[in-house]
């Protein structure tokens, strides 16, 4: 009975780790390559001469598929966030793609600092307030499933423990 109540404490110590760990850190990598992706297509813009262009419309394609990546990663983590929020959120990137490769890209080629601005302002600025929102949520989400598995683990110790003193 003791190893049994102690096994239920492991188990859910590991839960934690496995699932609520590699989950919020994928959220985080999430978070750090969109923001690479999004300093690539500025750096695009401000870069004067065609082979930094080139270096830069290259890295955010890099950084859009470690973008992909990370998000792909935090769907195998058993995430507790819904597949059809994940889905959601990998249709905003595929947006944000389409947007950056089609409009802001092409008006930074052309040093069109005006369009590029009404890109941003108009199609990107708001995608990204989605994004945001998105991910505030999907945080929050992991976030409370790590604290309800942190309290069924610190539960399972204190049975576990009882139960040890009495078998003692």
């Amino acid at each position: 009975v003791g190893l049994q109540s102690l096994s239920k404490a492991s188990a859910s110590a590991e839960r934690i780790y496995a699932s609520n760990l590699a989950s919020v850190s994928a959220v985080g990598d999430i978070r750090a390559n969109l923001a690479q992706a999004r300093l690539s297509t500025t750096s695009h813009l401000i870069s004067q001469d065609e082979a930094l262009k080139a270096k830069y419309r290259q890295s955010f394609a890099t950084d859009f598929q470690a973008l992909i990546a990370a998000v792909d990663t935090y769907r195998q983590t058993d995430p507790s966030t819904p597949a059809a929020e994940i889905d959601e959120l990998r249709a905003d990137f595929d947006q944000y793609r389409q947007i950056v490769e089609t409009e802001l890209l092409p008006a930074g080629e052309r040093n069109d600092i005006a369009a590029w601005q009404a890109t941003r302002d108009n199609d990107i600025l708001p995608l990204m307030a989605e994004v945001s929102e998105d991910l505030h949520r999907i945080a929050a989400t992991e976030q409370a499933d790590a604290a309800r598995n942190a309290a069924a683990a610190t539960s399972s110790y204190r049975s576990s423990r009882t139960v040890s003193i009495i078998l003692v």
